[in-house]
């Protein structure tokens, strides 16, 4: 029987912007799909802070190949500065200028998709996207095209009673469940246990490429440490006090550096006053956020990286770090909390050292080992990098195929 071509409308309806994780995984995902997959490919983006989505790959990620895409990124009209005064006016004494600029808003993204989805709709049979709002908007679609069918990807839970209820509908109405972690199992309706596939995120093949410093060739007694990625999500430490806590206790005479890559304004000034009052300026530095490029050049000279999160349900159940499978390729030391969806990937004591979520003084005897013991350790390196050519974006691509049946 001859094989339906897949042809996937992917949408993506967060602003591109090369400073969010979830860009840069859509990107990559995108782009292993284009090189798996033998249909089309029609990407819907919306233009953020970059003039367009390729120029934002050639820019920041320049060891993408073969894209070749059937679609475009597509410029949402903005509302103009005299839109907003009349909003402003009208709503200022309704109190209602964020909801009604939130309703023209959404209108216009999705009076777009659907548009795009109509005109290309003898071609289209798979719609992908992370939005569970995107898919209920669009399920309409499916009493007029049957061969129509739907594929989300899932990277967290909604908290709020209302977008629960959406996303239990919407699920219901997926033909294919996509999630980070095997944890979402007990998160969705019951009886869609045979439409789901843990699909951890991925890695670049040019992190395993690039891979000039060997695990163990660094001679120096000065250990450097590294934690590269946002100090805070969505407002919220990322165990990052926790760490710097911990370096404050090793012994005086303990010889190591860190370096903390990835901090906006706000974090820079919270987390290097944090570190003055602990007395470690001369031992951890906090970098802004720099391109993937440079910062994985960095990584390359540290010994040990680290991931210090926290304990919550999001830690615990639904992450996928990029950082985690960067780390990885790189095969250098890891230092990891022990949460769950971390140990699905990092088994305990098998690829990494991990340490209990908030015991600042088990991290900080972890930390300890690395300097005084780091020979000890090297071998984990090793064995992560192979486990991590199991992750990378191809092959990532490729489940997400095999799972549109």
């Amino acid at each position: 029987m001859q094989e339906t071509l897949k042809n996937i409308f992917f949408v993506h309806s967060a602003p591109l912007n090369s400073y969010k994780a979830n860009t840069i995984q859509t990107l990559h995902t995108v782009a292993a799909l284009s090189r798996q997959n033998r249909g089309k490919i029609f990407f819907w983006g919306r233009a953020g802070r970059e003039k367009n989505w390729l120029e934002l790959v050639a820019d920041h990620h320049p060891y993408f190949e073969n894209i070749v895409l059937e679609g475009q990124i597509v410029k949402i009209p903005e509302m103009t500065r005299a839109d907003r005064s009349k909003f402003a006016a009208f709503a200022q004494r309704l109190r209602l200028s964020f909801l009604l600029e939130t309703i023209y808003f959404l209108t216009q993204i999705y009076m777009d998709i659907f548009s795009k989805l109509f005109e290309l709709r003898r071609e289209v049979n798979w719609i992908y996207t992370r939005s569970h709002y995107i898919i209920l908007a669009l399920l309409p679609l499916k009493i007029f095209f049957k061969k129509l069918s739907y594929a989300i990807e899932l990277h967290d839970v909604p908290s709020s009673r209302f977008s629960k209820i959406t996303w239990d509908f919407t699920l219901q109405h997926c033909d294919h469940i996509f999630a980070v972690t095997s944890f979402f199992k007990d998160y969705i309706p019951e009886g869609l246990s045979h439409a789901y596939t843990v699909l951890p995120d991925g890695v670049d093949e040019c992190y395993f490429s690039e891979a000039f410093n060997l695990v163990g060739d660094n001679k120096s007694t000065v250990r450097q440490f590294g934690y590269f990625g946002r100090l805070t999500t969505y407002g919220k430490d990322k165990g990052i006090f926790d760490l710097i806590n911990a370096f404050s206790l090793l012994d005086p005479n303990d010889e190591f550096s860190v370096l903390l890559i990835g901090a906006n304004t706000d974090e820079l000034r919270e987390y290097g006053a944090f570190v003055e009052a602990k007395g470690l300026h001369d031992k951890i530095e906090i970098i802004p956020f720099m391109a993937a490029n440079e910062a994985r050049m960095i990584a390359h000279r540290c010994d040990v990286l680290l991931m210090p999160h926290p304990r919550n349900r999001f830690f615990e159940h639904f992450v996928s770090p990029l950082k985690l499978f960067e780390y990885m390729a790189l095969g250098k030391v890891i230092v990891n909390a022990r949460l769950p969806a971390i140990e699905e990937i990092l088994p305990r004591d098998k690829f990494s050292i991990s340490y209990e979520p908030g015991n600042i003084g088990q991290l900080a005897d972890v930390l300890s080992k690395c300097i005084n013991n780091y020979s000890e350790l090297t071998h984990l390196g090793v064995c992560v990098m192979r486990e991590a050519r199991k992750y990378t974006w191809d092959q990532r691509a490729v489940k997400i195929l095999n799972g549109m049946i």
